[in-house]
């Protein structure tokens, strides 16, 4: 299974010389997963992808009093990004019977770091990482 969408947007920004994208919309994502279900067995690997995208304007006014009004930054350089971000996930299950599932998920194995920047990667203001996480249990399914 894949799915990709590419998207474009522009908005123009009061006092800005050119439009620039909207905020809080990746311009590409992409999934892909591979399944394999056969008798009593589930499972499915997943890739994951969020584009970089501006979340904030920065829309500080020029205080020189001749730029009165106008802002100080005319492109995104000063704006704040959340970074891409990949996430890799795994599912397995096993039918035991006729309502019992056993079950194991795993997900964000590749432990892709969650980053904000200003206007460039290479100036960041936040870098958190969530680690793996798994779950291991049985459902009860009718």
């Amino acid at each position: 299974d894949a799915n990709i969408t590419w998207s474009h947007s522009a908005m123009q920004v009061p006092g800005r010389p050119s439009r620039q994208a909207l905020t809080e919309q990746a311009p590409l994502l992409y999934n892909f997963a591979l399944y394999y279900e056969r008798n009593n067995i589930e499972t499915r690997l997943a890739l994951n992808y969020t584009g970089a995208f501006v979340t904030d304007i920065n829309l500080a006014a020029n205080p020189a009093p001749e730029a009165l009004g106008k802002p100080l930054h005319l492109d995104t350089d000063f704006d704040i990004f959340q970074g891409s971000t990949y996430s890799l996930d795994y599912q397995f299950s096993y039918k035991i019977g006729k309502y019992i599932q056993a079950y194991v998920e795993l997900s964000n194995l590749l432990d892709t770091p969650f980053r904000t920047y200003i206007g460039r990667p290479e100036r960041p203001i936040r870098t958190e990482y969530y680690k793996q996480r798994g779950m291991i249990g049985f459902r009860f399914k009718l």
